[in-house]
């Protein structure tokens, strides 16, 4: 059959039932082989085109195009290996035959499929998902193209199209560079563009004073970004420049230095005043800021200055000395501020001045009504006196039996000796729960003073560091540090694909230490690890302190290796601490209580609360976590919750989802139904908060025993299994689960109603939530 032949057939399609399936379309036209596929794709568009117009078919699935290696981006280095990932989904799935069964890629023309997942023959699976994947491998010039993708099922079809371009690697360049400086007026509007080329396009980012600017000022990120001053404050004043980034490199601009121009505006104005002519001279001062400074005159009864006086000005200062004689009379003087934006005038001022013998009788008066009254004034005063020392004899007599009793006391320890040192070991070999509650215990009586408390210098330390990390100033700060001011032990605590993290000590502003923890590159790790690396670092500048995040201390990024340094958290990790809780149940006849544990419920729920609380703070500022699970969560002192390694972290401000963009291994045992196709959203940390919390409840046990591979879990989860209730938890709390795992993300709930709903169930104590035997040793 010829290809004419074929658009003839076509026209057979109008005779067929429209809501017949396309496979059988095809057999009754009756075409060759070779004529197949092209009527496959004229008769799915002139199909969907005329479902569309005349229905609007709420069954046409939908179709997801993306490139994996380099998201939402159509310029594309040659040399590498590129993967176009089609997902489609049915977006009704009431009936069998409106599931997609069949997805196939074309290139430009769409005479013959370049690839297809199966599904020609029109066979169908349970599946409400699937996922075809094209890969180009080490890609040319040749391969730019415009690459579609067709989903069909047996009512409807759809296809996206997505054009592809190959190019030489480029590192970033910049194509219009920023002015050295720029002055703009307060209150009114302006911008900065940076405009950069490379391949693959860069990423720009703006930087203010050395700290990158994460601001919704901020429009575009490649290959344009303006930065926009609406309305200027002074604040903005500052030193700005802007970087390039892509996977071969990163580029920086110069510096411009703004400068915002203000009319004078004056904070200090001259004060009345009454002086005796016997004074020797009086100064009045006032201040005026702006931009340009402004210079300050005085007038003197709204006329030029005369020369019994003289002005100076320090800075926005300024100062007039007038030198006093007896023939002066009240005048009124005021400050004139000017800069090229303009003028202002302070209020007036108005010096007057008493006579000698006014003045002397002014004072003579003073001095009897000080007389007449200074007895008055005595008796309670000296009874005053006399109480505090009276006050003063009994706290020392109470001391001084406090110290006799503290003798005699060090004198019995000395006769039981041997049972001291019993009681040292025991707290030497205490176990790791039993260690954060008494750091706890000691932190909570230092700050209420109770009588006999003795705080050693090692919880002291501790009590100060908590303090230290709280006051720290994170909006403003510059987060690089020293690096002499670090030092890296060999103490590891821990690892990830790309990094190691271990102890480090820092030396403080004020020279006390601080325990760290230091996360670097591993040896020969490649420019996208050091990019992780970095993501990870402006992940937590963006993400701020909260007491229930693990927050970031500094970093050194201006020589290599690059460092992280993050607060320790001396509990370790919170699946650790759960399974050290756990106690082995000897009682055979448990019903409903069948977990013994050295966490009490209240002390399992604070936890999770601590969680979700972390969590919110994320939410907040629009970051996806992607990888909540329990070993990411830290505790401290007082079995404080924080959350941790931000390894995997994504801001998703611009359009609340992201796209598994890397290669390596995921937490898919965590992982909402969503994010096993590759879509992570804050949504999916709802879904995961909910493992969890299950996890808290049964104590780290793993979730779903027993799966073995990542499709298996999907299916189960796309039948509606879930994590079964554990016998010792109530309904109640597994309903919280429950509606972490709804099917559909806005049927979740948010992380700011999870934290309202635990701080609830904290508040009521008539009742269990996690049955379980508290176990004291």
């Amino acid at each position: 059959m010829t290809l004419q032949a074929c658009y003839d057939a076509i026209n057979n399609f109008g005779k067929l039932g429209i809501k017949e399936n396309l496979a059988r379309k095809l057999k009754q036209i009756e075409v060759t082989p070779d004529c197949e596929e092209v009527l496959r794709t004229k008769i799915c568009r002139k199909f969907f085109r005329k479902v569309t117009v005349l229905a609007n078919d709420p069954r046409q699935p939908t179709v997801e195009l993306k490139t994996i290696e380099f998201p939402n981006e159509n310029i594309l280095p040659i040399g590498y290996n590129v993967t176009i990932v089609c997902i489609s989904n049915a977006s009704n799935v009431n009936k069998f035959d409106d599931l997609p069964y069949w997805i196939h890629f074309y290139r430009n023309s769409m005479t013959k499929p370049l690839h297809d997942c199966g599904g020609g023959d029109g066979s169908l699976d349970s599946r409400v998902s699937k996922v075809c994947e094209l890969f180009v491998q080490n890609a040319t010039k040749e391969d730019s193209a415009n690459y579609s993708c067709w989903a069909e099922t047996q009512r409807q079809c759809a296809f996206r199209k997505i054009e592809l371009q190959f190019r030489e690697p480029k590192k970033p360049t910049f194509t219009i560079d920023l002015p050295s400086e720029m002055r703009i007026i307060r209150g009114n509007k302006d911008t900065l563009t940076c405009q950069a080329s490379g391949t693959p396009p860069p990423v720009i980012t703006w930087f203010k004073n050395g700290r990158p600017l994460i601001s919704s000022s901020v429009k575009g990120t490649k290959p344009s970004s303006t930065l926009t001053f609406h309305p200027v404050s002074l604040s903005d004043q500052a030193n700005y420049w802007c970087e390039a980034r892509n996977f071969l490199g990163s580029k920086k601009t110069s510096t411009v230095a703004v400068s915002v121009l203000m009319k004078p505006i004056f904070k200090i104005h001259p004060k009345n005043v009454s002086v005796s002519l016997n004074d020797g001279n009086i100064t009045l001062e006032c201040a005026a800021e702006g931009s340009p400074k402004p210079v300050i005159i005085w007038l003197k009864n709204n006329s030029t200055m005369v020369s019994e006086t003289s002005n100076t000005q320090n800075g926005t200062m300024s100062f007039l000395t007038i030198i006093i004689h007896k023939s002066m009379k009240i005048q009124n003087y005021r400050c004139i501020a000017n800069n090229t934006l303009g003028n202002a005038v302070s209020r007036k001022a108005t010096v007057s001045f008493l006579k000698e013998e006014k003045a002397n009788d002014q004072i003579e008066a003073d001095v009897r009504v000080v007389s007449s009254h200074s007895w008055s004034f005595l008796w309670p005063t000296v009874s005053f006196a006399v109480a505090v020392l009276l006050l003063l004899l009994v706290i020392l007599a109470f001391f001084k039996h406090k110290q006799w009793k503290k003798s005699s006391y060090l004198l019995t320890n000395e006769i039981v000796l041997h049972r001291e040192l019993i009681q040292l070991k025991m707290i030497n070999e205490m176990d790791l729960i039993t260690r954060l509650r008494l750091n706890h215990a000691s932190i909570s009586s230092t700050n209420s003073s109770q009588e006999g408390t003795v705080t050693t210098a090692d919880e002291q330390e501790t009590i100060d560091n908590e303090q230290y990390l709280q006051i720290m100033d994170t909006n403003n700060r510059n987060w690089e540090i020293p690096r002499d001011r670090i030092i890296i032990t060999q103490e590891k605590l821990g690892g990830g694909q790309f990094g190691v993290v271990k102890k480090g000590i820092y030396s403080r502003s004020d020279g006390l230490k601080l325990p760290v923890a230091v996360k670097q590159l591993k040896e020969n790790a490649n420019q996208q690890e050091r990019m992780s690396l970095i993501f990870e670092l402006e992940t937590l500048i963006h993400v701020g302190r909260h007491p229930n995040i693990v927050s970031l201390v500094g970093a050194c990024t201006f020589e290599e290796p690059i460092c992280v340094v993050i607060e320790f958290v001396s509990g370790g990790s919170l699946d650790k601490v759960l399974k050290a809780s756990h106690v082995p149940n000897q009682n055979a006849y448990t019903a409903y209580t069948n977990v013994w544990s050295r966490l009490t419920e209240r002390e399992l729920l604070s936890i999770a609360l601590d969680v979700a609380n972390g969590m919110k703070h994320l939410e907040s500022r629009q970051c996806v976590h992607r990888d909540l699970a329990s070993r990411n969560v830290l505790i401290g002192n007082g079995l404080v919750a924080k959350v941790a390694d931000f390894g995997m972290a994504r801001d998703v401000s611009t359009d609340g989802h992201y796209i598994k963009a890397t290669e390596g291994r995921i937490p898919w045992l965590w992982m909402s139904m969503e994010a096993l196709k590759g879509v992570s959203t804050i949504k999916g940390d709802v879904w995961s908060f909910g493992v969890v919390l299950w996890e808290i409840v049964t104590l780290g046990e793993l979730p779903y025993r027993g799966v073995r591979r990542l499709l298996e879990l999907h299916d189960l989860l796309q039948d509606g299994v879930r994590l079964e209730r554990p016998r010792h938890c109530s309904q109640e709390l597994y309903d919280i689960m429950l509606s972490c795992w709804a099917k559909w993300p806005d049927d979740r709930p948010t992380f700011e109603e999870l934290f309202q709903i635990l701080q609830e169930i904290l508040n009521k104590n008539e009742r269990a939530y996690i049955n379980v035997a508290f176990f004291e040793e």
